[in-house]
């Protein structure tokens, strides 16, 4: 992962050279934009030590851990200074995390416990990070339509997490559990850096005003993790909408 920062970054560096070096003239652009993506989130794992205990946790991890549902919103300031190619950067909050479940709870409903009921326990588990993201955007097309892609990096910033448990009984739910918490620096990397890619349309509708929709994807480089032998890295996916203005 950090081969392909790394390979953003010195694209970043040729292009812009490239660009102030250009003879052709362009008239530099200046935008501003209001962003919101929705979709996919989830995580990958890895572990440091391959041991049959490892092994059991991870393929546990597998079977229980399922795709929830994310979200970003946020502002950016792109600077077009070539006709081609954009820089941009800006703030935004995103939601990332997953969703488990564990089927046959059992719980004692007697004194002493008879353990005769089962119920099911669904919970999600919530990372609530501000993005800094820092991407360069390339263009092609003619016209009020284009294609734009863009690749980079976020800085990203764990503010707190969360969870919400829900208990059921055949079906029907019996008691619904909402905790927050701020990160705890001893467990949690409050700091990480996401690789960044999407692509999609650009469509002017005049000219200063425009809308894009990119899919977009973004995957952490660094645990989340500081503790124990398997490490966790979110991700999310999904589309991305920006309604544009232009200042300049």
């Amino acid at each position: 992962m950090r081969k392909y920062i790394l390979a953003a970054l010195c694209s970043t560096l040729y292009l812009t050279v490239h660009a102030e070096s250009s003879k052709e003239k362009y008239q530099q652009t200046v935008q501003l934009s209001v962003n919101f993506g929705s979709g996919i989130a989830y995580h990958t794992y890895k572990a440091t030590a391959h041991t049959p205990i490892e092994g059991m946790v991870t393929s546990n991890i597998w079977d229980k851990d399922k795709i929830t549902f994310g979200y970003n919103a946020g502002l950016n300031v792109t600077w077009q200074f070539h006709k081609n190619v954009a820089f941009e950067g800006g703030i935004s909050y995103m939601l990332r995390g997953w969703q488990w479940r564990q089927d046959s709870v059992w719980f004692a409903t007697s004194f002493p416990p008879q353990y005769d009921s089962i119920y099911s326990l669904k919970a999600k588990d919530n990372y609530h990070y501000i993005n800094i993201p820092l991407k360069l955007k390339f263009y092609a097309g003619k016209g009020k339509v284009k294609f734009v892609g863009g690749v980079g990096v976020s800085l990203d910033f764990l503010i707190g997490t969360s969870q919400t448990s829900t208990l059921s009984y055949h079906g029907k739910t019996v008691q619904r559990y909402d905790a927050a918490v701020f990160p705890a620096r001893k467990f949690y990397n409050v700091f990480n850096v996401s690789a960044l890619a999407s692509a999609g349309i650009d469509y002017a509708i005049s000219h200063k005003y425009g809308i894009r929709v990119e899919p977009y994807f973004s995957h952490q480089c660094m645990k989340i993790n500081k503790q124990g032998s398997i490490y966790g890295y979110l991700w999310n996916a999904g589309i991305n909408w920006a309604f544009y203005f232009g200042v300049k």
